[in-house]
């Protein structure tokens, strides 16, 4: 099973939030994590958002070793729960306001891809479509009510 999540609901200009991808796996069954020789490893990819999005590095989690006693082969896998984060920043109002539907959501897609096997046998690779709705929250152009503004000295 895997959930999508993010730190945060908004979309402001300049606003760093984390993405998550959470993936809970059943018992037997295992992804190869990335670096693995000869195998399908995970794979999460976001589009470009170019200057609306700026994406930032991330590392996937610390894989363990498995060995694979039909094959005679020990490789990076991933059993049980993973929880992958990664970071973007959200750009400048002018960059994200194309970007805004009608309904003034922002809307970023990905997708991940992976390989799942169990104990008999490996599934065929999958592609799943990923995607986050953020509500888009513009720069706040008005001033302070006179009442709360600060006094000239």
């Amino acid at each position: 099973m895997l959930m999508t999540a993010a730190s945060n609901h908004l979309a402001r200009p300049g606003l760093r939030i984390a993405l998550i991808l959470d993936v809970a796996l059943k018992p037997g069954m295992h992804l190869y994590a990335p670096g693995v020789q000869g195998y399908i490893p995970i794979d999460w990819k976001l589009e470009d958002g170019g200057p609306g999005a700026r994406r930032h590095p991330f590392e996937y989690p610390r894989s363990k070793m498995m060995r694979l006693d039909a094959i005679g082969e020990t490789v990076p896998v991933y059993r049980g729960h993973i929880k992958i984060v990664r970071e973007i920043t959200f750009g400048q109002e002018g960059a994200l306001k194309p970007l805004i539907t009608s309904a003034g959501a922002l809307i970023l897609k990905g997708s991940f891809r992976y390989q799942a096997c169990d104990d008999r046998k490996c599934y065929l690779p999958q592609d799943l479509p990923l995607e986050w709705r953020f509500q888009y929250q513009g720069l706040d152009r008005e001033r302070a009510p006179a009442e709360l503004q600060r006094k000239p000295n």
